[in-house]
């Protein structure tokens, strides 16, 4: 298995199935239902080196696992957060170091940009409990809420 980080725009439209097959496990609506748009929007800021993609690729079967993650400036102090904005290892490949590998690579990616914090999340509903878990393992601890209203 292979993880690596990427700022290559060509691999972005591989996500799109992973995203899909989160929507749909998460019981969405299809989010991710065109690619074109979401590739577009991501590459657009990852054009601009503020975000990147970590991928966990199986030599023989292809993507196992992705993790989407953006940059920004910390306002209240000086410099730079690295934000999860999403991660999903297919059914097959948990269990094993998929998801901590995606983890560890993501946080090197964000040292190798100079963040200061990284913040990751997860659904409050959708595997709550285990995600919980798997991330207090690695030294991740609660920090806020956040609430969302549709537009």
């Amino acid at each position: 298995m292979r993880v690596y980080t990427t700022y290559e725009m060509h691999k972005t439209p591989r996500v799109v199935p992973l995203l899909q097959e989160f929507g749909r496990a998460a019981g969405l609506p299809e989010p991710f239902a065109t690619g074109g748009q979401f590739c577009a929007q991501w590459n657009g800021i990852m054009n601009l080196r503020m975000a990147f993609l970590v991928l966990a690729e199986d030599q023989e079967k292809g993507l196992a696992g992705c993790l989407g993650a953006v940059l920004s400036p910390r306002i209240y102090w000086a410099g730079w957060s690295a934000q999860e904005t999403f991660m999903w290892v297919r059914p097959e490949y948990r269990g094993g170091l998929t998801a901590a590998r995606l983890l560890k690579e993501f946080e090197a990616e964000a040292r190798r940009r100079e963040c200061a914090v990284v913040h990751v999340g997860h659904k409050h509903w959708f595997r709550a409990e285990e995600m919980e878990r798997f991330y207090k393992r690695f030294g991740y601890s609660p920090m806020e809420s956040i609430y969302q209203k549709e537009l």
